[in-house]
């Protein structure tokens, strides 16, 4: 049988062929796999991803340590410390009398506090504080809104804040968290003076100043000197529950850290609590006066290891006090 080339020719196409075939079923095996191995890391991704976005919006995780910004205390700063979503915080307050000169014990469930916030984005911060005063308001209790407020955090030197906001004023009206604040009850001169706890509708600017000055100032509604007393500024709180705001009022703060572990600072608040309100004194209305309140403090804080002292002087004044005492006092008014 002698040598045909056709027939080796023909024998050498079809193994290359094969080998060809087995060549591109290699390359798509390796394709395949590749694929498959792609896929799995873009589901690993997708999978990682919604466990952060739902732990972020549902149960955001709480920052290592709780430190006070913006004017609040730790826990109501909590929100500040989350990614995006919902923070949840709070605290509660008790205390035991013993009584004096026959006079009965008690055991009071002061106040039961939550803080609620939810950080829109990096930027946009919705913060609030629900207070629940002497466990049911069945019982002289009552349930109020201490704080809320939505932030514009736009840069460190100037954010912006509006709503119900807390008075800068002190050292506790803003940061009235136990154990932040000493003994079991809140500094006389801050419930007569500084009515903690004050705040107002209103709206303003806050922010630092380099690494050492830190600053609030708010315009507000003015108080209602109708309800002045001679116990004091606390009854002319509006609360932000329906406030006339016929006089608006400025508040302002600073405080400054001179070295680590000392804080000094000082606010002052002004502004008419007249509200171009009358006072009916048998059947004639009359005018009250613009009563312009002014309310000025100056405080300072040290700080070394286990210890710390405060100081903080405070003055209030009020403008026609005279004739708000004779009118509020012929009007028949408790307490003129």
């Amino acid at each position: 049988m002698g040598f045909r080339p056709s027939r080796v020719l023909l024998f050498v196409t079809l193994l290359l062929s094969v080998v060809a075939g087995s060549a591109a079923g290699d390359d798509r095996d390796i394709a395949r796999d590749d694929e498959i191995t792609e896929l799995k890391r873009k589901l690993d991704v997708v999978v990682t991803e919604l466990e952060t976005l739902r732990t972020q919006v549902v149960a955001p995780e709480a920052p290592s340590q709780l430190v006070s910004q913006y004017g609040l205390g730790p826990a109501a700063s909590k929100i500040y410390g989350v990614a995006r979503g919902v923070s949840i915080g709070g605290y509660a307050e008790g205390a035991y009398v013993r009584g004096n000169s026959g006079a009965d014990d008690s055991w009071d469930m002061t106040r039961v506090v939550a803080y609620l916030g939810y950080k829109f984005n990096d930027w946009i911060v919705f913060n609030t504080e629900l207070e629940f005063e002497h466990a049911s308001t069945s019982r002289e209790g009552s349930v109020s809104v201490e704080f809320a407020t939505l932030d514009f955090l736009l840069r460190p030197e100037i954010n912006v804040r509006a709503g119900l906001v807390l008075i800068p004023m002190g050292i506790v009206n803003e940061l009235h968290e136990p154990p932040f604040y000493f003994s079991n009850f809140r500094p006389t001169p801050e419930r007569v003076i500084i009515p903690s706890t004050w705040r107002e509708n209103g709206m303003g600017i806050f922010g630092n100043l380099g690494e050492r000055l830190s600053y609030r100032v708010y315009v507000v509604n003015g108080m209602l000197a109708s309800d002045f007393s001679s116990a004091g500024l606390r009854g002319g709180r509006q609360n932000g529950s329906e406030s006339i705001a016929n006089d608006l009022a400025v508040v302002g703060r600073l405080d400054l850290d001179l070295f680590e572990g000392m804080r000094v600072g000082g606010s002052y608040y002004a502004g008419n609590s007249g509200q171009d309100q009358d006072i009916d004194v048998g059947g004639t209305d009359f005018d009250v006066p613009d009563a312009r309140t002014t309310v000025w403090e100056v405080h300072g804080e040290y700080r070394w290891q286990g210890l710390t002292t405060r100081a903080l002087w405070t003055q209030a004044h009020v403008a026609d006090a005279g004739s708000l005492s004779s009118l509020l006092s012929a009007s028949g008014a408790d307490d003129p």
